[in-house]
């Protein structure tokens, strides 16, 4: 902008600390003859001669000076007061009325440029913690598979760590690129009619539902869900129980308990519980124990 290389404006504003170190010694010296000038008038109230006073002058030309360094000091202070007034100088008027015309095309600019850095922001993000996370969820996936149980939790954690993030950015980007007035509506239409306390218990419940999903969602999956069933699947290709990861050997796990077999619904011969299908004839087993 011009007024931001406007040299006389930058010039001034050098200037501006020699003048501020003027006004503050000569606010100094003002406050040192001041002190002078009351304890002489005090020697003249107690007719002290003149020949015993302790100071090197009189009353009146400490009166003098004292006008004279106020003056300096009124001087300072309006020298000052020009070089940082900002519509003294012809650059920023002239940027000041470019604004004013045009306020509304800048708001506009200002609000695009903003949902662009927020996407970029969150694209940049991504990129970063997309390929950390496929990493660590595809070294979790072997190690499961290897039985390296404690490396594959680490892992495990590693990844929930980057998708935590991920999903930090996310939200941050969908909140930047909604309308803030939205949300200002919404609050400013609870508070005027004095009804904070249902926004805090909407935001509380809110908050609670979404914690609650992620959470059953957790549970739901390290229980009952995609994860047990793969580590059952694990067990029982390389002959072990289900349940336990125990070697098979005889109708119950003698680790767990675990009943190993059940009958065939299509050929009615023993099967193993936690098989997709049937070893004797092949059918689906839609019935596990």
């Amino acid at each position: 902008m011009a007024f931001l290389l406007d040299t006389t404006f930058d010039t001034n504003q050098k200037i501006v600390p020699q003048f501020e170190k003027k006004l503050l010694e000569t606010q100094n010296k003002i406050a040192d003859l001041k002190r002078s000038y009351g304890d002489l008038l005090l020697e003249k109230v107690a007719k002290q001669e003149r020949s015993k006073s302790i100071f090197a002058t009189d009353s009146e030309k400490i009166k003098v000076e004292l006008t004279r360094l106020e003056e300096n000091f009124n001087e300072y202070n309006r020298t000052i007061t020009t070089l940082t007034d900002l519509k003294s100088y012809e650059s920023y008027k002239a940027f000041e009325n470019f604004y004013h015309t045009n306020k509304e095309n800048l708001k506009k600019s200002y609000e695009h440029k903003l949902r662009y850095y927020s996407f970029k922001r969150t694209m940049q993000a991504f990129a970063f913690l997309l390929p950390i996370w496929l990493l660590f969820y595809l070294a979790y996936k072997w190690m499961l598979k290897n039985q390296h149980y404690i490396l594959s939790h680490l892992t495990l954690h590693v990844a929930n760590v980057a998708a935590l993030y991920a999903l930090g950015y996310l939200i941050s980007f969908v909140y930047d690129i909604i309308p803030k007035l939205f949300f200002e509506k919404i609050i400013a239409f609870f508070m005027q009619h004095n009804m904070a306390i249902v926004l805090n218990i909407i935001a509380i419940l809110f908050f609670i539902f979404i914690f609650g999903i992620v959470i059953y969602r957790v549970q739901k999956h390290d229980t009952t869900g995609e994860k047990k069933r793969n580590q059952e699947i694990s067990n029982l290709k390389m002959g072990k129980c289900a349940g336990c990861g125990c070697v098979i050997d005889g109708e119950y796990c003698y680790i767990c308990g675990f009943h190993h077999y059940i009958p065939c619904e299509a050929c009615q011969k023993k099967t193993l519980a936690k098989a997709e299908f049937c070893m004797h004839c092949g059918q689906s087993i839609r019935k596990r124990s």
